[in-house]
């Protein structure tokens, strides 16, 4: 005897809303990640190559609702002979006093590392873009050979921001930029092209 089962249309939305996805002994919705969530994703190997990273100081642009932090580093030695630019983008806290590392956030970084690992997955977490609007320029694809659990996580540049953003002070001033902060995004995206 065949047995028909009844087929149920569901929403993909809706399965984000159920899907829970299970981490260790934790289990959490999917919702966008702050930094020490992503550091924490990361594999240890990638933390330890993250020390041979260096590069000039920052650029830091605070707005109303978010503060970017813009990095141009290059690893020694490096596997692409170059450097690489990027940036993370924090997101006004609803409490002032969380520190910096614990604010949700979107990252981003050019090489291709973060490329064909890691801004897929991460974009499926709400916290990096994808397309020809960002630096890592993914194609709308998972990566099924580089990471197939699709696990979120940081290249080697977004991990030595680490050293640099624990213990700073997370201010948002009122912007006085009129163009706003995703057009600074966005002029970096330009310069790197």
């Amino acid at each position: 005897m065949v047995k028909l089962y009844q087929a149920r249309r569901v929403k993909f939305a809706d399965l984000l809303k159920e899907t829970e996805i299970v981490s260790g002994d934790t289990r959490s919705v999917l919702e966008r990640l702050n930094f020490d969530q992503l550091f924490a994703y990361s594999e240890p190997k990638r933390v330890l190559r993250s020390k041979t990273v260096r590069g000039p100081s920052l650029g830091i642009e605070s707005y109303n609702d978010s503060m970017y932090y813009y990095f141009n580093f290059k690893a020694f030695p490096s596997t692409e002979h170059r450097r690489h630019k990027g940036y993370i983008k924090f997101f006004q806290p609803d409490d002032p006093e969380t520190p910096l590392e614990q604010v949700e956030c979107e990252v981003d970084c050019d090489c291709k590392d973060y490329r064909y690992r890691w801004a897929w997955a991460n974009t499926q977490r709400d916290s990096s873009q994808i397309g020809a609007n960002s630096l890592n320029q993914c194609i709308d694809r998972a990566p099924r050979i580089t990471n197939p659990s699709a696990r979120p996580g940081l290249c080697k540049h977004l991990l030595a921001l680490r050293n640099f953003l624990y213990g700073q002070d997370a201010q948002f001033p009122p912007s006085g930029d009129p163009e706003g902060p995703d057009s600074s995004r966005n002029k970096l995206v330009a310069k790197s092209a």
